[in-house]
């Protein structure tokens, strides 16, 4: 992660939060049942907040040796770089706004979960390490004048005691239209109802 507000870290801190480099996927992803789909995004854009423009919410994964939760409480703040997944891409660039809020997750981690609570502070803006040759997110195709890849800034919010385990979300029976939950959907950044945001962030609170 580049670390917003201070001096960027060393190159080799740069560790990759995203999918990797691979040929665009379009992943519907939101259910594997097509006929509970409305409803499902219905409930995406629930604005059950009562503000002028819904906040929606999102999980977005980070596995803890590129950056973690525990680095983004001391940062306060840090931009997104790496994703280079399409949808993932698209989520970031097309829906994420500024007070978006966020479920940390942990992945590829003993336990995979989510640690703590963020939020989205600055829109999309290209991801400038595509165009630097030789970084491990270099991708030729993506210039100055037409990027292919954003990222976003996302903001410290909460870090809970003991992470929310994918077992425990898998067993939590409100829980089980999430993406993360669902065999084969391994996207980096997915949305999330409020419901379920509320859920998770209780159950990191107990």
């Amino acid at each position: 992660m580049l670390l917003v507000g201070r001096m960027p870290p060393a190159p080799s801190l740069l560790a990759p939060c995203g999918e990797g480099s691979a040929p665009p996927t379009y992943v519907t992803g939101f259910v594997t049942d097509t006929s509970h789909r409305v409803g499902r995004m219905a409930e995406l854009y629930d604005p059950g907040d009562n503000e002028p423009m819904a906040r929606r919410y999102w999980l977005m994964k980070c596995e803890p040796d590129a950056y973690s939760i525990g680095d983004l409480e001391r940062d306060g703040q840090t931009c997104w770089e790496g994703v280079r997944n399409y949808q993932a891409r698209n989520f970031m660039r097309d829906e994420m706004q500024v007070g978006h809020r966020v479920l940390f997750y942990a992945s590829n981690a003993d336990p995979s979960g989510v640690t703590g609570l963020a939020e989205v502070v600055r829109t999309w803006y290209p991801d400038e390490y595509a165009w630097k040759k030789g970084h491990k997110y270099f991708d030729a195709r993506s210039t100055k004048d037409a990027p292919v890849w954003v990222m976003v800034d996302v903001g410290f919010v909460e870090r809970f005691s003991d992470t929310v385990s994918l077992a425990t979300l898998k067993t939590t029976a409100a829980l089980g239209e999430m993406m993360v939950v669902k065999k084969g959907v391994r996207l980096s950044v997915q949305p999330v109802t409020k419901q379920e945001y509320d859920i998770v962030a209780r159950l990191g609170r107990h």
